[in-house]
């Protein structure tokens, strides 16, 4: 299901969205990297990024208290606070 607006359409909808690179685009395809500030995971994940070139945009995330008391598979719709 593609929605007119877009990926950022689908993805405020909550519909799964792969992050495919759209055709015709003049910039170079880039990749999220979430994490919670973790200097080893964000390493990898730039190394990572840059081998299958693509341009890295950091989106560090801080839960809150309540959410840190659950499990992360329990949180509901958790990219949604991107």
């Amino acid at each position: 299901m593609h929605l007119p607006g877009g990926p950022l359409a689908e993805f405020r909808a909550g519909l799964p969205y792969c992050g495919a690179v759209i055709r015709g685009s003049m910039t170079k395809p880039s990749c999220w990297i979430v994490t919670e500030g973790a200097a080893g995971m964000e390493s990898q994940c730039r190394g990572l990024s840059d081998a299958l070139g693509l341009e890295a945009v950091i989106k560090r995330v801080n839960p809150r208290l309540l959410w840190l008391a659950l499990p992360s598979n329990w949180w509901p719709c958790p990219f949604r606070s991107l």
